[in-house]
């Protein structure tokens, strides 16, 4: 895994480190962190969907979550063959795209900002 990727994933994801989820103050989950957002899907109970998943990873430190993060999007995505943004982004199969609420070239450019922003 590209150390670099998964700190410019990290920073879009988790608002720059500082959402609820990458502070660990979601509540009715204090103290469970989740750097990626993995399990955190769109809606108004995103971020405790967020937390619950960090828990049950055992995810009680930022350094758990960035190591377990960085685990499960290689098994889900890079060793599955799906190790570009795009493929990342979008379940690519037989020219069918699922929808997504986010078009896959404004997430890819906004993961490549956060890669190229001074001061990261």
């Amino acid at each position: 895994m590209n150390a670099v990727f998964l700190a410019a994933k990290a920073k879009v994801e988790s608002g720059g480190g500082t959402s609820d989820l990458a502070i660990g103050e979601v509540e009715g989950y204090t103290g469970w962190y989740n750097m990626y957002g993995l399990g955190a899907n769109d809606g108004a109970q995103s971020h405790k969907n967020g937390a619950k998943f960090a828990k049950d990873h055992g995810w009680n430190t930022v350094d758990k979550a960035i190591i377990g993060g960085a685990q499960i999007i290689y098994d889900r995505y890079v060793n599955n063959g799906k190790d570009t943004l795009y493929t990342m982004k979008w379940a690519v199969a037989k020219y069918m795209l699922r929808m997504h609420n986010m078009p896959p070239t404004s997430w890819m450019l906004t993961i490549k900002r956060a890669l190229f922003q001074k001061g990261s």
